[in-house]
């Protein structure tokens, strides 16, 4: 079940999303429907979109965040679960 946002939060990120250039949140909805996370789909977008190069000059992470980082962060939860209740096997 989703957690309600406060709703300051919640008007951040429509006014955000609302200001995007078209190709971004073209960028941006495939990277959500690819990862099944707002914040991944994000990140990847403001490290890669040339809209967002004046954020990577002044960020002070050197490494860039790609597909294995992207793909690392939206199985986090997943990868927690099975370290802590093991994995499930399917009978076949």
């Amino acid at each position: 079940m989703p957690t309600p946002q406060p709703a300051a939060t919640t008007e951040v990120v429509r006014s955000w999303l609302q200001a995007l250039p078209a190709f971004e949140l073209a960028a941006l909805e495939r990277g959500v429907l690819a990862t099944k996370s707002l914040t991944v789909a994000t990140r990847l977008l403001v490290e890669w979109s040339g809209e967002f190069a004046g954020l990577r000059e002044r960020a002070s992470q050197p490494e860039r965040f790609g597909i294995e980082e992207a793909a690392r962060a939206c199985s986090l939860e997943t990868t927690w679960q099975t370290d802590v209740w093991g994995e499930v096997e399917v009978g076949g």
